[in-house]
């Protein structure tokens, strides 16, 4: 069953960036891959930028990870997601991908040459309240694309969950690809229901800005489309453990 909550260290990174739209960041370094994420608080029928510069030609993929209320709920809404140039106190678009819903796998690629670019978010129809966005920008310089990606792998999380406790570990994903999360096992007792939730790490390293949460027990599996990058699971107790119990969740990962 999938539970509309957002991780409240989401909350608070949207406390600490979201504002009228984003001045232009730093560019790369050339040959380096960078990650940058766009977080703003969206109202109906409004939209949001984001300045991005690169020093040589470059792969963008835009993906909308996350949509949540104000008070930390997930919502199902959806976002118009355009790369453009900046101008004036707007970005004039070059591409867009209408209407897309939350996800982890790339909605908007484009390659694009050395200059400044935008990114925008808008509502067209998809909210019904002010909204938080989490929007993530992978930039891959043309020197850095693989024309082989690596070959899938597994690795195991193993560790305990203490009663109204939490309990993450952050992997990376080489290349885009199917990723599968299963509780192999938890307990005793084997009543145990967790919530297991996969996002994305704050850039400061200090918590998970989460897209999308289940609950269940043993062999509860989560299956997602996503891009190469960085990820986090978390697993938190919601009140349904009486003693600690320990647990062992496999990351399936392009």
């Amino acid at each position: 069953m999938k539970i509309n909550r957002l991780i409240a260290c989401a909350l608070a990174a949207c406390a600490v960036a979201c504002g009228d739209d984003n001045p232009a960041a730093p560019g790369p370094s050339p040959g380096s891959r960078v990650t940058e994420l766009f977080i703003g608080a969206l109202p109906v029928g409004g939209s949001s930028f984001y300045s991005i510069g690169f020093p040589e030609s470059t792969q963008v993929r835009v993906t909308l990870v996350g949509l949540s209320s104000e008070a930390g709920a997930l919502l199902p809404g959806t976002l118009t997601l355009r790369l453009g140039i900046p101008s004036g106190t707007g970005c004039a678009a070059m591409s867009s991908a209408p209407n897309v819903a939350p996800g982890f796998a790339a909605q908007l690629v484009s390659q694009l040459n050395t200059g400044t670019y935008c990114v925008s978010v808008e509502d067209t129809g998809g909210l019904t309240q002010t909204t938080n966005f989490l929007v993530r920008i992978n930039q891959i310089p043309n020197s850095a694309l693989s024309p082989d990606p690596p070959a899938p792998s597994t690795e195991t999380f193993a560790s305990n969950l203490a009663v109204r406790g939490t309990s993450a570990r952050t992997f990376r994903a080489t290349a885009a690809g199917p990723l599968t999360l299963t509780l192999q096992s938890i307990g005793p007792p084997s009543s145990a229901n967790v919530d297991v939730s996969i996002g994305i790490p704050r850039e400061d390293g200090t918590g998970c800005l989460i897209g999308r949460t289940e609950r269940g027990g043993a062999l509860l599996q989560m299956s997602t489309s996503v891009d190469a990058g960085n990820y986090c699971v978390l697993l938190t107790d919601f009140g349904n453990l009486t003693a600690p119990v320990s647990f062992t969740l496999t990351i399936a990962k392009p």
